[in-house]
């Protein structure tokens, strides 16, 4: 995970929404806001698949308040275009093995874990 390089990310969420305010979004959570602060100075500006990354902070702390719950119901009227969040479905298996190897790559973060 090139983000965990920046600070032990805790959660990761890549949006599936299609609305032009919405679409490409990914909401990570850093454990501080130094390590939120110090991702977004290393990769605002920068070109990831030929793309320019804009990073900036989110006011949402949870990110299971900002999904949508009728999507997650498979209710959801909106679709795509919805204002609240359709997360993209990570395989727990993936996500499991993803923050593993964060903390085999990154030891102080599993210590400072541990104080």
């Amino acid at each position: 995970m090139e983000l965990s390089k920046y600070g032990e990310v805790e959660d990761l969420v890549v949006s599936d929404n299609i609305g032009d305010h919405m679409i490409g979004n990914m909401y990570v959570k850093f454990r501080t806001e130094d390590q939120a602060a110090l991702c977004m100075s290393k990769l605002n500006g920068k070109f990831y698949c030929g793309r320019v990354i804009c990073a900036e902070y989110s006011p949402v702390t949870d990110f299971r308040e900002s999904r949508c719950r009728q999507y997650n119901e498979g209710e959801c009227q909106r679709g795509g275009f919805c204002n609240f969040m359709h997360p993209k479905h990570i395989d727990k298996e993936l996500k499991r093995q993803l923050f593993k190897w964060m903390y085999n790559e990154y030891h102080a973060y599993k210590e400072a874990r541990q104080l």
